[in-house]
């Protein structure tokens, strides 16, 4: 299990590395460190990069979806489609909510064959695999149980703007009723919290604006939103 934690770590750390890469490749210099800070020090994210799970690996497999698809967009090769299918692929057998945060891609690339094929390529394993997993597995519906649960227990106004708080600078006594282990006992000043909140509101207005600056980086800014927002939504 030691290794495996090990190993954890590791895939936690490269997966902080691609997200800075990534918003250096899609974006621009001054994005690379605010994506590595948010990354680096989320607290979610640093709890299960120390478990012996998949959830590190699942951070690093989407950074590696989204690049790959980025450079395939930007040069259409059939390597390049393959890469982006194997990396789908990684990422959807690692966890199958990684479907939520592919999704938003059909934004910037449905018009592209090799993207379309690239999705058959990693999506029948997959859905023959979910087909398995939710029709005749009940096991695995049952795990899944807690979910409902959560969302039932916070007024859905407030689903969204808790889901963020939580995943940025992590939940706290009360934000989420009875999940997340030891961040139900953490309790933080009022003023200290109400900072990060706005800190975080300057930071998402900084990441999607100004709007008027191209009609690709508009594209970019709107699939960016889209991979934040709509696997929430979605759930």
């Amino acid at each position: 299990e030691g290794a495996l934690r090990l190993l954890s770590a590791v895939l936690g750390t490269l997966a902080v590395g691609a997200t800075m890469w990534l918003a250096r490749e899609m974006g621009e210099p001054r994005a690379v460190v605010p994506a590595g800070v948010v990354a680096a020090l989320a607290p979610l994210h640093v709890y299960y990069s120390q478990e012996a799970r998949s959830y590190s690996l699942l951070c690093l497999a989407l950074m590696l979806c989204h690049w790959t698809l980025w450079r395939a967009l930007l040069r259409p090769r059939p390597a390049a489609w393959g890469a982006f299918a194997a990396s789908a692929w990684l990422a959807l057998f690692t966890h199958h909510f990684a479907a939520l945060a592919l999704a938003p891609a059909l934004l910037v690339a449905w018009r592209q064959p090799g993207f379309l094929v690239a999705c058959v390529a990693a999506g029948l394993p997959w859905a023959a695999w979910i087909g398995w997993s939710w029709l005749v597995n009940t096991q695995i519906v049952r795990g899944y149980q807690w979910v409902t649960a959560l969302w039932n227990a916070i007024p859905p106004a407030l689903a969204l703007p808790k889901s963020f708080e939580a995943l940025v600078f992590g939940p706290q006594q009360g934000s989420i009723p009875g999940f997340f282990k030891q961040f139900t006992v953490l309790a933080f000043p009022a003023p200290l919290r109400w900072a990060g909140v706005a800190m975080l509101a300057l930071l998402c207005a900084t990441a999607l604006a100004p709007w008027r600056d191209g009609e690709d980086a508009a594209r970019r800014k709107a699939w960016l939103a889209a991979v934040v927002i709509f696997p929430l939504a979605a759930l």
